[in-house]
C-alpha cells in the first residue's frame, strides 16, 4: 500500500474543501491505474465535515502513523501548501524514523491539471 501524503488544514473551509478535491483527484489517478493507495484525506474528510471533527493533524495523528506502519512507501505530493504543511512534515517524518521510503511525487501539478484542480478557484 502506498500513503498519499497531501496538504489539508487550513483556517478556511474552502481551501480545506479544495485541498479535498485535490487529494481525491491524485488518488483516483493513482488507484486507476492499479495502485493501492491509501489517503488519510480522502478518507477522513467527508466524516470530518459531516461530524465537524476538530481540525488539525493532531486529532488523526495515532491513526495516520499506524497507516503509515501498513504500508510500502509514503508519497509526498508536491501540490500548493505542501511546503507549509505542518501535518505532512510530521508525516514524513514519521516514516523516515520509521524506515517507510519517501517518495516525491513531483508530477501531482500535471495531474492535477487534468482535472482543473491545480488553482485555487478565485486566484
Amino acid at each position: 500500500m502506498i500513503y498519499l501524503a497531501t496538504p489539508y488544514s487550513h483556517p478556511s473551509a474552502a481551501v480545506r474543501q479544495w485541498r479535498y478535491e485535490q487529494a481525491q483527484a491524485l488518488w483516483w489517478h493513482y488507484v486507476q491505474l492499479g495502485l493501492q493507495v491509501y489517503s488519510p484525506i480522502v478518507h477522513t474528510h467527508p466524516a470530518a465535515v459531516k461530524f465537524e471533527a476538530p481540525q488539525g493533524y493532531e486529532f488523526y495523528r495515532h491513526f495516520d502513523e499506524q497507516m503509515i506502519l501498513s504500508s510500502e512507501q509514503l508519497w509526498i505530493a508536491h501540490i500548493p501548501g505542501w511546503e507549509e504543511s505542518k501535518g505532512m512534515a510530521s508525516e514524513i517524518k514519521f516514516a523516515l524514523n520509521h524506515k517507510v521510503p519517501c517518495v516525491n511525487i513531483t508530477e501531482a501539478p500535471s495531474i492535477l491539471e487534468m482535472y482543473d484542480l491545480l488553482q485555487f478557484p478565485g486566484e
